[in-house]
């Protein structure tokens, strides 16, 4: 099953600033992941995936994660077309 990071966030209840003091981060860094202004490190993936007890490849750091159908291709099309910071 894949997962956003705004998913898996609100499934454990957990705010942005409680996600943030969890993995060490400022809780900036957790919103632009889940807006997709910039995409953790591989390093930091699995210090996430690890957290929420779910494979790496089971999170998708893409604001488009949430959206089904057609949209989320043009949408993922779109994201995958612009400069995303890497953190």
């Amino acid at each position: 099953m894949k997962y956003s990071l705004t998913e898996l966030r609100a499934r454990n209840k957990l705010s942005q600033a409680k996600l943030a003091k969890s993995l060490g981060v400022a809780p900036s860094t957790i919103a632009q992941y889940e807006t997709g202004k910039r995409v953790p490190r591989l390093a930091r993936a699995r210090q996430i995936a690890e957290f929420f007890g779910v494979k790496i490849d089971d999170i998708i750091f893409c604001p488009c994660a949430h959206i089904g159908g057609a949209e989320s291709l043009s949408a993922a099309h779109d994201w995958m077309g612009t400069e995303h910071h890497y953190s």
